[in-house]
């Protein structure tokens, strides 16, 4: 699926911690796209007088369906000119991309638990999912693992554990690598605890976030004899091709 081109303007920005932003867009040309959760936009990077131009995938974090606008969660402190460009980005500007894209998509209807296991802003399309207006209830128990390195860093915490006591079948673990002395939630990285979730072998397993994480928790779970593992083929915000297919 190669996706549309489209031009959309920026309608908010909003800073989730000193590195995390939530960007709103809203389509201008087309007026509406059909999206997947789990599926990327890419955003064309205009060239600066230090680079050219660049094209970056990031994975939907709003609701899917046919939309009118979306959002995406970006990074800007990272190294790179594209970065530099992004962060001096505002309400009003207007951007080209081209989407939808990508083959790694979460099924609006499941019959199966489901453990999602993200880091940093890999949480985008899982977010997508369970706010999704399809999801008014969860038939079977759905669990969140998450990782960040502390608590400067938590962003959609609120959110996830306010869902979590409307809907009974969902679960939301919050895993802090580096966290501070008061911290009463899970400490270390998310590999040293998604065992634990996922007793249940016919679990289906979907990862994003950083590559090391996912090649860790398919070693650990392949080993248990877990079939049902997705992963996403990029870190957001990387400089990547089209996806490939996602089973892993």
């Amino acid at each position: 699926m190669h996706g549309s081109p489209f031009r959309a303007k920026i309608a908010q920005i909003r800073l989730l911690t000193r590195e995390v932003r939530e960007i709103t867009f809203d389509l201008l040309a087309p007026a509406c796209l059909t999206v997947d959760a789990g599926q990327v936009m890419a955003i064309r990077i205009p060239a600066t007088n230090s680079s050219g131009a660049l094209t970056r995938y990031y994975s939907l974090a709003s609701p899917p369906g046919e939309v009118r606008s979306f959002s995406l969660l970006i990074r800007t402190q990272v190294h790179g000119s594209s970065a530099a460009s992004i962060a001096r980005w505002k309400e009003g500007d207007e951007v080209m991309g081209q989407g939808p894209l990508g083959t790694f998509r979460i099924p609006s209807a499941h019959r199966t638990p489901i453990l999602f296991v993200a880091t940093g802003t890999g949480i985008a399309p899982f977010k997508s999912w369970l706010f999704s207006r399809h999801q008014d209830s969860f038939p079977d128990p759905v669990t969140l693992l998450w990782g960040l390195r502390s608590e400067t860093d938590l962003y959609y915490h609120d959110e996830f554990q306010r869902l979590s006591k409307v809907r009974p079948n969902f679960r939301y673990h919050l895993a802090l690598s580096n966290p501070g002395p008061g911290w009463s939630g899970l400490r270390g990285r998310v590999t040293a605890h998604v065992e634990a979730l996922a007793q249940d072998r016919d679990v289906a397993v979907y990862l994003c976030g950083h590559s090391h994480m996912i090649a860790e928790v398919r070693r650990l779970l392949r080993a248990r004899g877990h079939r049902h593992l997705y992963a996403g083929d990029h870190w957001p915000g990387t400089v990547v091709p089209e996806s490939r297919n996602c089973s892993v």
